[in-house]
């Protein structure tokens, strides 16, 4: 479990693993300029939050004490003493979209291991984990979305599915997203091995961002409700990232994914 006089040390986590993992949220090491607004909590104070770097990059956390995190990552701007970019976490394999990558980082005595998907190093999503506290978090991450799309366009890529509370569940399969820009509107459809996501909603393309109006995830059979945050990302719009959760009090399953325009 996560103690309160360990927030600060969770903050300067959250923040490396915008910049060294996924190249957003404020540039390669030193100086990280990045500010966070809570969007869910849960009753175990695990939430969501979005972040937004001073280059206009955003990124979303789904994580433990998500309340304390942003406000300590607000109240104080931070220096990471480890400078690190995406091509320090070696390449492990490839999808038709993501390249894949496995690394660690170490800092202030505490390890944290990435699994990154990534697409043309831009935008993706990571899951981490922190041996010392048998604790995870999972982030996305994109560039800004610069432009005014318009149409209609099917993105593809990857997502993955993890137990949340307890179980050792984790698969990673595949993401359609259609989305209307004119009618702004998507789709989603996700599914691994076994499991599977599906849903709609609504597109705010001046914010960048998209939620699900109804969605579910059915893992072995069973269905969950389910609630997505995306964010589009790039020129045109050309990816898109999110995470999402099921709707219990806290949640039993949650995921990421990251997926580029056909």
């Amino acid at each position: 479990m996560i103690l309160i006089r360990d927030v600060a040390v969770m903050k300067k986590f959250v923040l490396l693993g915008c910049v060294c993992g996924l190249s957003a949220c404020g540039g390669g090491g030193g100086q990280i300029d990045a500010s966070y607004k809570t969007l869910r909590v849960f009753s175990d104070s695990s939430g969501v939050a979005v972040g937004t770097g001073s280059d206009g990059s955003k990124a979303l956390v789904l994580m433990p004490e998500i309340s304390a995190v942003v406000t300590e990552i607000n109240s104080t701007s931070d220096t990471s003493d480890t400078e690190l970019n995406l091509e320090d976490f070696p390449v492990v394999g490839n999808t038709e979209r993501s390249t894949i990558r496995q690394g660690a980082v170490t800092e202030d005595g505490l390890t944290q291991n990435f699994l990154i998907y990534e697409i043309d190093g831009e935008q993706g999503f990571g899951l981490v984990t922190l041996p010392e506290y048998d604790m995870k978090y999972l982030l996305v991450s994109g560039s800004e979305m610069i432009g005014n799309p318009s149409g209609a366009f099917t993105y593809t890529g990857d997502q993955i599915v993890e137990a949340w509370q307890s179980g050792a569940f984790r698969e990673v399969g595949t993401v359609t997203i259609g989305a209307n820009f004119d009618t702004n509107s998507f789709t989603y459809s996700g599914e691994t091995a076994n499991s599977s996501l599906t849903g709609t909603g609504i597109l705010e393309v001046d914010q960048g961002r998209f939620t699900d109006i109804d969605a579910t995830l059915k893992v072995s059979g069973q269905s969950y409700e389910t609630t997505i945050h995306g964010l589009v990302n790039g020129n045109v719009a050309e990816t898109a990232t999110g995470v999402f959760h099921t709707n219990d009090s806290t949640p039993d399953y949650v995921g990421a994914f990251v997926a580029k325009k056909n």
